[in-house]
């Protein structure tokens, strides 16, 4: 019988194209590196370790957002030295923590129980409290954005937050969702992915796997939706999904073992596990190790 290695890196956040990533340890520091030029930099922070969302490296890879869970913190730091550029300390159990890349100067922060806010990234000042949202996610196709609420989604025009339609979440349990031309696709714990049309909301198609899609993404270059499948019952390894873009239909799995964090990488072209393996998406071979456990 083997024994799982155990993982200090329990959360990774990465620039959208560029080459900077932020992994933090299961003991509160974070790791700053390039994945062509190695460290950058290693420091502490009020994360609360397995909390996923709750950090965020900005699109220049100059700045990293944490929202500091226990200590009623939201915090923004410099990521090549880890000064703190500036620090909340009166949002209670802030969770979640995003910097906006289409949204100027916004970063947008998630409570247990408080509610939502808009922070200026600046100042780190409120600008808006927000009723009903869980979660945001970015277009990176064109300028209609997910506004993610606990049962439905808004798709919302990017210039004004207006919301041009809204759709029903399959079931309970939205894990992760992404953007193609012109769908966006979720994955949902019960009932793995569905495709909604972002012209008029209408689901395309639906499908179901063995398990559920821990992260998904959309390969421009493939024309493909990657995901990340687990066997969660079983506690199987994690499997790297290509799927069919207009049925949602598996077309092949290459095994990853199982780290615990797995992050897609510049829109789907790489993939990052908590484990220091980073992958090509485009052939799914392994093309550099990272020693996060020794740094």
């Amino acid at each position: 019988m083997t024994t799982q290695k155990y993982e200090k890196i329990r959360a990774i956040s990465a620039t959208v194209n560029g080459d900077r990533i932020v992994v933090a340890e299961w003991e509160k520091n974070v790791q700053v590196w390039d994945i062509n030029n190695g460290l950058v930099s290693k420091f502490s922070t009020d994360l609360v370790c397995g909390m996923t969302n709750a950090i965020s490296i900005s699109e220049d890879g100059k700045q990293i957002a944490v929202a500091g869970y226990d200590h009623k913190t939201v915090s923004l730091y410099n990521a090549d030295n880890g000064e703190i550029v500036w620090q909340r300390k009166d949002i209670k159990k802030p969770a979640k923590a995003i910097i906006l890349n289409h949204y100027q100067d916004l970063i947008y922060i998630d409570t247990e129980n408080q509610g939502a806010f808009f922070l200026d990234k600046k100042t780190g000042e409120t600008v808006e409290k927000l009723r009903g949202i869980e979660f945001i996610r970015e277009n990176p196709y064109s300028t209609i954005d997910q506004f993610e609420k606990s049962s439905t989604s808004a798709l919302v025009t990017r210039a004004d937050r207006k919301t041009i339609k809204s759709f029903t979440h399959k079931s309970f349990g939205l894990l992760d969702a992404c953007f193609s031309k012109d769908k966006i696709i979720c994955a949902y714990s019960t009932n793995p992915l569905a495709a909604v049309s972002l012209s008029n909301a209408e689901t395309l198609w639906t499908t179901n796997v063995i398990g559920h899609f821990l992260e998904i993404e959309y390969s421009n270059e493939l024309d493909k939706i990657l995901g990340i499948r687990w066997e969660y019952e079983k506690g199987s390894p994690k499997y790297l999904c290509y799927m069919d873009i207009e049925t949602g239909k598996v077309e092949k799995e290459i095994n990853l073992g199982e780290p615990i964090e797995i992050e897609f990488l510049k829109q789907g072209g790489l993939i990052l596990t908590s484990q220091g393996k980073l992958y090509s998406a485009l052939t799914g071979q392994l093309i550099k190790e990272f020693d996060f456990d020794n740094e």
